[in-house]
């Protein structure tokens, strides 16, 4: 199952989380709190994207950003549809 790291306003985000739908492809949304900076955090660059940018997609421990994450989902074959949606996490 795909992670999608993401925040709801993000354009990108929801671009790649339509991209998921559309191919009937099982994923969750993981918040990222990005108008309070955690994309700008070391933490944030050196676990999940260098250039502290979303969306991050994650499957099996591997993460995509940029131009992978169309060509990493789309490589795959539709098998459940998900309804997910962006929440905040809660503290």
């Amino acid at each position: 199952m795909y992670k999608l790291h993401g925040f709801s306003q993000s354009g990108n985000t929801f671009k790649v989380a339509f991209l998921l739908r559309a191919l009937q492809q099982p994923w969750e949304p993981v918040f990222v709190d990005f108008m309070n900076g955690v994309t700008r955090t070391e933490a944030w660059r050196a676990q999940s994207n260098a250039m502290g940018e979303v969306p991050v997609l994650e499957e099996d421990g591997h993460l995509m950003t940029q131009s992978a994450l169309s060509s990493g989902a789309a490589s795959t074959t539709p098998s459940a549809s998900s309804t997910s949606t962006f929440h905040r996490a809660s503290s």
